[in-house]
Order: C-alpha cells, then sequence, then structure tokens
C-alpha cells in the first residue's frame, strides 16, 4: 500500500505522511529499520511547503540519511524523496527529463510553488494525477535511459565493502605494503572495545617483539602499538591481516 497523506484543517497545504516514498539504494538490508519522523521538520526543497521529515542509518557505521522533498513532488518527479534519483531507472532526474524531453517551465515563486503542490496533490488522492509521462514517450528516449543506467561506472552510490566483496567473489580488504621509511615501528589498532583490557593487548602484542610503548583509548576505541625495531612490527601486521578479536588476543 503506498504511503497516503494525512490533512490537518490548521495546517492547511502542509503535508503529513506515516511513511517515506524512498527507494531500494537508500534503506538499509535489515527490514527492520528504525526510522525518526519528525512533523512538519523542513520545507520541501521543490515546493517550499512543510512537510514530515524521516530520518534513519543504514548502519551504526554509516551517515544519517533523510527525506528532503516531500510525498508529492516525488509521486510528480517519479523519485526518491532521500536521493531524488527516479524510481525507474535510477539516473538524475535532471538527465531523465532532458533525455524524454519532459522540461518544463515550473512556477518559480514560493506562493505558485505551493498552489501548484497543493493542486497536484489533489489530483493524486482522486486518482486522476500523478501519471509517470515517461510511460508515454519515445520508446527510443526509454531506450537511451535504459542504457545509461546500466553503464559502469555512472552515478554509483556508495556500497559496504563486504556487499561489493560478495558480488566480486574477491576479498573486500587487500594488505597495505609496508611504509618505505624504515623508521616507522608503529601499529594503529581499531575496534578496541570497552571488555578489552589493555593488558591483553599488551600480552598479544609482545610475543611479536620487544614495545616501545603501547597507547590505548577505550573511548576512542583504538590503540597505538610501537615496536622498539621495524621487523617487529612487520610481524605483528602480518599477524593482524585476519581479523583480530577479543577471543583470539585471550587465547594468547
Amino acid at each position: 500500500m503506498p504511503p497516503q497523506i494525512k490533512h490537518d484543517l490548521n495546517r492547511s497545504g502542509w503535508e503529513s505522511t506515516d511513511f517515506p516514498s524512498v527507494c531500494e539504494r537508500c534503506l538499509p538490508d535489515n527490514p527492520y529499520v528504525q526510522m525518526l519522523k519528525e512533523d512538519y521538520g523542513q520545507e520541501c526543497k521543490v515546493c517550499t511547503r512543510p512537510f514530515t521529515v524521516f530520518k534513519w542509518k543504514a548502519d551504526r557505521t554509516s551517515r544519517q540519511k533523510r527525506t528532503n522533498i516531500c510525498l508529492t513532488c516525488a509521486r510528480l518527479k517519479n523519485c526518491c524523496q532521500c536521493c531524488m534519483l527516479d524510481l525507474s531507472f535510477g539516473l538524475p532526474i535532471v538527465v531523465r527529463d532532458a533525455a524524454l524531453k519532459m522540461v518544463a517551465p515550473g512556477p518559480q515563486s514560493n506562493i505558485n510553488r505551493e498552489y501548484y503542490a497543493q493542486n497536484h496533490e489533489k489530483e493524486i488522492e482522486e486518482g486522476r494525477g500523478a501519471v509517470e509521462e515517461y510511460e508515454k514517450t519515445d520508446e527510443k528516449a526509454r531506450e537511451l535511459l535504459r542504457r545509461l543506467a546500466q553503464s559502469e561506472p555512472y552515478y554509483k552510490k556508495q556500497r559496504r565493502l563486504e556487499l561489493e566483496s560478495e558480488e566480486t567473489g574477491k576479498d573486500g580488504q587487500k594488505a597495505l605494503p609496508a611504509p618505505a621509511d624504515t623508521k616507522i615501528t608503529s601499529l594503529f589498532i581499531t575496534g578496541v572495545e570497552d571488555d578489552l583490557p589493555e593488558h591483553e593487548i599488551r600480552t598479544f602484542f609482545t610475543k611479536f617483539g620487544q614495545l616501545r610503548s603501547l597507547i590505548c583509548s577505550h573511548r576512542s576505541h583504538c590503540a597505538f602499538v610501537n615496536y622498539v625495531i621495524r621487523n617487529s612490527a612487520e610481524k605483528a601486521a602480518e599477524a593482524c591481516q585476519e581479523e583480530v578479536n577479543y577471543a583470539s588476543l585471550a587465547g594468547n
């Protein structure tokens, strides 16, 4: 069931919805995504009307995403409320409109934009508006858009490394070459959780050679391991090519 638009007589012309209209690329793989809803959180970037803003994260390491345009404008343009890419071809709507020659001069002033959006909102509710105009366009132009959408690389959005490695069948992380400067004898460790004590880290890395110092910051979830000689640092780096977790540290 598509998202429905609700109305409040005290906020005539403002848009309130319970669900956003976004593409699969903007949503995480987990279907139980947590979204924050803010009624009339900001004005639409197209029609300037206040609308319901939705915010979410694909995972805990990614940046927060949000809806940028109202549901009415997204339906009129057949695009995602978040990335504003065409829902059918995954292309910027500017490219789509140029290829299909759908560009038409729209209202310029804020009042006319609001009036334009409100009229189309009524047509959408009555089922006689928001017809996908590209279905009425030339088939050759649509074929051009399909080729643009399938070409590589083209407007490829950021994706998680593990997802890319699954598709290519290759390891997502490759070993970096050792620094050319032989005076560098330090390792930077990430993912240090609060339940991993400093002495376990020291015990694990001491077996590769004498340590000059160990700086551990649980607040920043990282640590610096400084060796006396370069050979010890290289041995430790080679041993840490695979993922090192708390169980492996405690077992050593």
